[in-house]
């Protein structure tokens, strides 16, 4: 019934999907409060959240599970906004790690820090997608480096 439900909502035009997604925020953004997350996160209701991203999130998010098993969102929609797009994605179980990590033991510090490696080299190994002899985001279009800057304009 759910998968039913999500295809009858993604037929309502992108642009009142967009107005309740903004309502989510607000709504998200009292229950929670904001999240430390300085590339425009956003907890939900009903255990998910939203992201402005650049345009080319929602295809790598796709790639990445298509392709390898690692713990991650669901991408459920995906709406072009101003600065990329608006990506409503699933929750992962847990809590988050900025939050946790100082209370963790050593041991438990030494199984996260397994965990992430066996994901990285997942990630790695992913082969290259079809875009030529390139170097390019997933879409074709320029890579766009947050860590260097937080804007979501500056293209490689």
């Amino acid at each position: 019934m759910g998968v039913w439900l999500l295809y009858l909502w993604l037929l309502v035009s992108p642009a009142l999907r967009l107005q309740a997604y903004q309502t989510l925020i607000r709504i998200g953004t009292w229950l929670y409060g904001h999240t430390d997350s300085p590339h425009r996160c956003f907890r939900l209701p009903f255990n998910l959240y939203a992201k402005i991203s650049h345009k080319a999130g929602f295809n790598t998010m796709r790639y990445i599970s298509e392709h390898i098993t690692i713990p991650i969102p669901r991408v459920i929609d995906a709406i072009p906004v101003p600065n990329g797009e608006l990506s409503i994605m699933t929750r992962l179980p847990g809590e988050p790690l900025g939050t946790e990590i100082y209370t963790m033991s050593k041991e438990e510090r030494t199984l996260l820090a397994y965990d992430l490696k066996r994901c990285f080299d997942r990630l790695r190994s992913l082969p290259p997608p079809n875009s030529g002899p390139k170097i390019c985001a997933l879409g074709g279009g320029p890579i766009h480096l947050l860590s260097c800057t937080n804007e979501l304009s500056w293209p490689l």
